[in-house]
């Protein structure tokens, strides 16, 4: 897979994080969280503007009750990415439960 980066070209390394982000998901959904958080953390510092990446880490962050957290990733990805439908939903979701009233 080829993701589009910041600069309008395009990584080849987005297949590397694509399974790394498939590892983190089969990580939360097998019960550890933790250790999904961990791995998408590691990956944020080579790739600290991928959409998908931030929205997985406020979601596993709102899993693990760090509200604050999730809100900010949140934010991150909707900053980077604010008009792809899924990434709407998942941290619309993800911010209209954070109590924020900048959120609604």
């Amino acid at each position: 897979m080829v993701r589009s980066n910041l600069n309008g070209g395009t990584e080849e390394s987005g297949a590397g994080l694509d399974a790394a982000l498939e590892e983190a998901s089969r990580l939360a959904d097998e019960g550890e969280p933790e250790s999904a958080l961990q791995l998408l953390l590691q990956l944020e510092a080579d790739h600290p503007a991928d959409p998908t990446l931030l929205c997985m880490i406020g979601v596993v962050a709102k899993h693990l009750g760090a509200m604050g957290m999730a809100t900010d990733y949140f934010r991150r990805c909707l900053d980077e990415e604010p008009t792809d439908p899924e990434i709407l939903v998942r941290a619309g979701s993800g911010l209209a439960g954070s109590g924020d009233p900048a959120a609604e």
